[in-house]
């Protein structure tokens, strides 16, 4: 039984939505602390309806990094008996007050859990909006590129493109390579963002990040029914500046 067990998810939204739910999955009594910060500038409760252990991150559960000179590790001394960083597993069993800061699932989780995140009704109001127009056989593709270079090696462009070829329909496209975003309007018939929330990202920070959320865009990257395209690091944005309906590019 978990005697007291703090996770602090790190990275971008997606990475924090796996990391929260899979330490809930494991140990349903933990604390999850979600901060805000340039990763991702928005706490859990801005985004979605409470979840219970999900709460706002105490100034002392601040990750330590070079930047703040490793202090909150020091300081967690005094109430942590074991820090765990970048954890990718849990222990079976956590006997003793121990915190976790990590981007990285902990754990597998079921279905039930994506389940049990209802985004606030203004976030929902806007996904309505934006994936009325929809078909069944929507695929959503997010290609990020200038904040993640690591990401290119692994998902480049021609690859997204095979895959795209492969699979064919009608596709909604989350992307800050505005050439690349050209050049798949022009071949695919595709589902974007206005430009000027592209040109949102590229220039200045977001004040609010979320996900289309269950069925209609899975947090992987998924058709309506659930065949993928799985490129890593993903995410979908959408901007307080979103006031156009989104653009629609055919072949």
């Amino acid at each position: 039984m978990t005697k007291r067990l703090t996770v602090v998810p790190q990275g971008g939204l997606c990475n924090r939505l796996r990391v929260a739910l899979s330490a809930l999955s494991a140990f349903p009594d933990c604390e999850v602390e979600w901060g805000r910060d340039k990763a991702c500038y928005a706490y859990f409760d801005e985004l979605f309806q409470p979840l219970k252990g999900v709460v706002r991150r105490r100034w002392w559960n601040v990750p330590q990094t070079r930047r703040n000179l490793h202090i909150p590790a020091l300081l967690r001394r005094w109430i942590y008996d074991a820090q765990l960083v970048n954890a990718k597993a849990l222990p079976a069993v956590i006997d003793r007050p121990t915190y976790v800061s990590t981007g990285y699932a902990l754990g597998p989780y079921g279905r039930e859990w994506l389940q049990r995140l209802t985004p606030l009704d203004s976030i929902r109001r806007r996904i309505d909006a934006i994936t009325a127009q929809f078909p069944p056989d929507i695929v959503g593709v997010h290609i990020r590129r200038t904040d993640n270079k690591k990401s290119w090696s692994h998902s480049s462009d021609e690859a997204f493109w095979r895959a795209m070829e492969a699979t064919g329909g009608t596709f909604y496209l989350a992307t800050d390579d505005l050439d690349l975003r050209q050049a798949l309007c022009r071949y695919f018939n595709v589902i974007t963002q206005p430009l000027s929330t592209v040109l949102a990202k590229v220039l200045k920070k977001p004040s609010l990040i979320f996900t289309a959320w269950r069925q209609r865009i899975d947090f992987t990257v998924a058709t309506g029914h659930h065949s993928q395209i799985q490129p890593p690091n993903w995410a979908t944005f959408l901007y307080p500046s979103y006031n156009e309906k989104n653009s629609i590019c055919n072949k």
